[in-house]
């Protein structure tokens, strides 16, 4: 609409710098889009006062008599549409520069880090890129089946692209998929033998946990036991009534300092299960 009432003010010269100024101040942001609107109106107005004056006495000098009264209405014609294209550019200038604004905040604002894992407790501790990522693979494994768990740990075993996930309700085996097949590669480094801590970059790829495959899971509530074995984690499961044990998955863990670690871990979620039973009684 602007446009169209650019050109019926008949002055060339007015839409010319016009057009120029729309080309090379874009606004930003909000507050440079106030203020370009701003002196484009007042620019305007400007523009239009001084029509009445000015395009009388250039009508007369080309044309004599009937150009002053040509460059007349002229001039009230410009002193009446170039403010209305100055209320029009304001309001271009400003909703422009908001949403210039809220791309560079949402460039600004792009996620650094994961989320943040909060326990059951409900309490905020120092941010732990580890527990992160787990929380991470934890939402989005198997179609986000587990998202609702409670996060306990979990452990990357090393030389495989293996990883055996602990909630308070389950443990999961799951194989995460390589970064040709997720579209994006996870930044994830090992787990230290001693600690269980992840020792490199955090970073995950919600494609690369949902396209995971996970090979096993069990929950706490259906264990008998758990052992400790010299390779490994044994999860022994309850006798059927016909007497038959049946095997349960194993947990491989080479190194000693992270096999006990990831044992007391499920340690933890056995007792906490039992706490539970016995508040209910």
């Amino acid at each position: 609409m602007s446009k169209g009432l650019s050109a019926a003010t008949m002055d060339p010269q007015y839409q010319t710098e016009r057009s120029m100024n729309r080309v090379r101040n874009k606004p930003k942001h909000a507050v440079y889009g106030v203020a370009r609107g701003a002196e484009s109106l007042a620019r305007s107005v400007g523009s239009g006062l001084a029509g009445v004056v000015m395009r009388p006495l250039e009508g007369a000098e080309q044309e004599g008599v009937g150009g002053f009264f040509k460059g007349v209405g002229k001039g009230l014609v410009g002193v009446v549409t170039k403010p209305v294209i100055g209320m029009f550019d304001l309001a271009s200038n400003v909703t422009e520069g908001i949403r210039n604004t809220t791309t560079v905040f949402e460039r600004d604002l792009d996620r650094q880090r994961l989320p943040r894992h909060i326990g059951r407790d409900g309490i905020i501790t120092v941010y732990s890129g580890r527990e992160a990522l787990g929380q991470a693979w934890m939402r989005e494994l198997n179609k986000g089946a587990y998202a609702f768990d409670n996060y306990l740990a979990h452990l990357e075993l090393p030389g495989s692209d293996m990883v055996v996930l602990l909630t308070f309700q389950r443990l999961a085996m799951f194989r995460r998929a390589k970064p040709d097949e997720a579209g994006m590669a996870v930044g994830a480094a090992g787990s230290s033998a001693e600690t269980g801590n992840a020792t490199g970059a955090i970073g995950v790829s919600a494609a690369n946990a949902s396209k995971a495959h996970v090979e096993w899971e069990q929950e706490i509530k259906s264990l008998h036991s758990i052992q400790l074995e010299a390779t490994g984690i044994s999860l022994k499961l309850p006798a059927t009534s016909e007497g038959y044990v049946p095997p349960g998955p194993f947990i491989p863990i080479s190194d000693a300092q992270s096999r006990r670690w990831f044992y007391d871990q499920i340690r933890e979620a056995v007792k906490a299960l039992i706490d539970h039973r016995k508040e209910l009684g």
